[in-house]
């Protein structure tokens, strides 16, 4: 179904430019669409920092620098 209307798109356009540049421009569309989606998922399942790791640091500096 989803390729059915990707190619009424395709062909809709095809009507007002060249059918390469209509399939290029709907190609171009749906990779901005899953580029914008892709890296919000991305953003989404890491965090910038591993926390674990940062606890871990703070804790042996602690113990190896107890300070004054």
């Amino acid at each position: 179904m989803v390729c059915a209307i990707l190619a009424a798109a395709i062909l809709a356009l095809a009507k007002v430019v060249p059918a390469w540049g209509s399939a290029l421009t709907v190609g171009g569309v749906l990779l901005a669409i899953s580029a914008a989606l892709g890296r919000k998922q991305v953003r989404r399942a890491t965090p910038p920092v591993p926390r674990q790791t940062v606890a871990s640091e703070r804790y042996s500096n602690r113990l190896w620098n107890p300070g004054p």
